[in-house]
């Protein structure tokens, strides 16, 4: 009987090096993956556009903005996937750049009358471009621009004037990069579709210029068909540059000039109207002045630290990744859409002091606002659509409306200064009593970090309030005064410990819940108020808020209850997963065919040596 070797299936050595190279990089992907596919793609979609265009620098300013909500950039993936009007107003005047940039007036609460006048110039070139936009809701600042193929870049930046709230300015700025000069035409539709407009010219003096400058005088009619009255005429005077029909920018060479309009306009009588539209005439000539007598430099610069100033009030909140939730692009776009239908009178040049010291009255009344049992982050039909100008003045109404029945009627009337002090209120349902200021958010709400900014208490004490989620996930309350008139103090709900005094140091706070529910947070400046007020609120039970649920949290973070992993990680495990099954199969299927080859071998061996035996004998 022959002796034989038994066949072992031996995997080969490449096999085993091949599978722990797949091995180390999956680890490799999972850990550092994500990072290096958003460094090559995503960083890409964000800041570089599908042309031979660069991005425009005054867009490519605008991107740490849109990172911080302040604001909008047209087809920038970090924010909300809802498009809005871009649209500068001042609660005077308003201009939206998306249709036919007609000019609205405003009407009520909201630019509800389109009057038949189109301002905005445009500069014809018969050639393909890409086109840019963004809003910088922070500075009232719209920007448009526009590159040619030919190597030519036409950019347009528009701006309501926040302190000349007749005065709407265009920037257009052409930059020629050609090697031979060019002759562009320009366009203005102005008021070519208004039948009762009757135009005349004057000559002004440009001091930008230092030299006089010819403007348009136009006159006209508008009917207001949602008023009300019998009388539905409004008389409309406009002042603007007249303009050439071409211009031309010489080789390498960037051109700007810019385009004035200042409107007025007047709710009248028929018997009226000729004297209004004389009176009308005469104040936007006088205010064309008053815009031409400053540098274009000092005008923009007065016009965004306006804006700015209403701003120093803000709200922010924490980004959340579940889907459809609010965060804090729709909310400023929201604030930017309402202030800019509300005038800032305190702010205006024009105004008297007799205005000013009532703008001042009313934002010190403060009693009453806001008594809203609920905040408006949680109203879905405060945060609608904004897609349209009526979508707009809808939104602007409702929040209008909302906020004069909710007790904010004085801060409403006292204009945009007053309207954001309210809706910063609203948001965290913040409610001014005679003595004090409650925070009435329930604890179960606080599962994101908000920031209320700059809360104006009396007019000189600026009240700053955060809500954060520790790591044991409750929330805690911190409070500082940027400002103060007098010493302020604060307790937590239910007032049972001592008032805490307040100041530019920040102050901590635990969240409690009280049976039956009082507000989470109280502050004034009378401190034996604060200590009698523990007696009325008539308490029962009081502890500190349990801990949010962690699966909440998870989601805003994450936008699912992976805790934290991404999608890549589980495609990452799944591939190698896969990659070892194939790699047991591999084995199997060689453990299987060698034992088929061996049997074959062993039974060939036996034949050969029975063979060989048979021929021996």
């Amino acid at each position: 009987m022959d002796r034989w070797v038994p066949y072992y299936v031996k995997v080969p050595r490449w096999s085993k090096r091949c599978v722990l190279f797949v091995i180390l990089i999956t680890i490799f992907l999972i850990l550092f993956g994500p990072s290096y596919l958003r460094y090559l793609f995503w960083r890409e979609v964000d800041v570089r556009v599908s042309t031979s265009c660069d991005i425009n620098p005054l867009i490519l300013d605008l991107y740490e903005e849109a990172d911080l909500a302040n604001a909008r950039i047209h087809g920038y993936p970090q924010q909300d996937i809802r498009q809005f009007v871009l649209f500068v107003g001042n609660g005077y005047i308003g201009l939206p750049l998306n249709g036919d940039f007609s000019l609205y007036l405003k009407s009520g609460r909201t630019f509800s009358l389109q009057a038949p006048y189109y301002p905005a110039v445009k500069i014809l070139i018969p050639a393909e471009y890409t086109e840019q936009s963004a809003l910088h809701y922070t500075n009232g600042i719209a920007v448009v621009d526009k590159c040619y193929h030919n190597n030519i870049r036409v950019s347009y930046t528009y701006f309501a004037h926040r302190t000349i709230p007749s005065i709407l300015v265009q920037e257009i700025t052409i930059k020629n990069a050609f090697s031979e000069p060019f002759v562009l035409h320009l366009e203005r539709r102005g008021h070519a579709l208004w039948d009762s407009a009757k135009t005349r010219i004057i000559k002004m003096f440009n001091e930008n210029k230092n030299m006089d400058e010819e403007f348009t005088v136009i006159s006209g009619k508008v009917l207001d068909f949602s008023s009300n009255k019998r009388d539905n005429a409004v008389a409309v005077s406009v002042v603007t540059n007249t303009i050439p029909q071409t211009i031309k920018i010489p080789a390498f060479k960037t051109e700007t000039f810019f385009v004035f309009s200042s409107v007025v306009y007047l709710h009248v009588t028929r018997e009226e109207f000729d004297t209004a539209i004389k009176e009308n005439e005469n104040k936007a000539i006088s205010n064309m002045k008053l815009a031409l007598s400053k540098s274009y430099a000092n005008l923009k610069k007065i016009h965004i630290d306006a804006w700015n100033h209403l701003w120093n009030t803000g709200f922010s909140i924490s980004n959340s990744k579940v889907g459809g939730a609010l965060n804090g692009d729709v909310i400023n776009a929201t604030i930017y859409y309402v202030l800019s239908s509300t005038l800032a009178s305190y702010l205006e040049e024009t105004s008297t002091l007799k205005t000013k010291t009532f703008v001042t009255n009313s934002l010190s009344y403060v009693e009453g606002c806001y008594g809203g049992k609920h905040q408006t982050l949680e109203a879905d039909n405060l945060w609608g659509s904004m897609e349209t100008i009526g979508e707009i003045n809808y939104i602007v109404n409702l929040w209008l409306l909302t906020l004069e029945k909710q007790g904010c009627y004085n801060l409403v009337q006292a204009g945009a200064d007053g309207v954001i002090q309210a809706m910063v209120l609203s948001f965290g349902s913040f409610h001014f009593q005679k003595q004090h200021l409650e925070f009435n958010m329930h604890p179960s709400f606080l599962h994101r970090t908000y920031h209320f900014r700059r809360i104006n208490y009396g007019n000189q004490t600026h009240v700053n309030v955060t809500v954060e989620v520790d790591e044991n996930d409750k929330a805690m309350l911190y409070v500082a005064l940027d400002r103060s008139d007098k010493d302020y103090y604060a307790c937590d709900g239910g007032c049972l410990d001592s008032p805490v005094p307040l100041g530019p140091q920040i102050q901590q706070f635990p969240v409690k819940l009280t049976k039956p529910f009082t507000s989470i947070l109280y502050i004034t400046s009378d401190k034996q108020h604060m200590e009698e007020l523990r007696h009325t609120l008539h308490v029962k039970e009081v502890a500190e808020a349990p801990a949010q649920e962690r699966t909440m949290i998870i989601m805003h973070k994450h936008g699912h209850h992976l805790g934290g992993l991404p999608t890549f990680f589980w495609v990452a495990i799944f591939t190698l997963i896969v990659i070892f099954h194939l790699f047991l199969m591999k084995l199997i299927y060689n453990e299987y065919w060698s034992q088929d080859k061996y049997k074959l071998r062993t039974q060939d061996s036996h034949y050969k040596t029975h063979t060989k035996y048979r021929f021996l004998q």
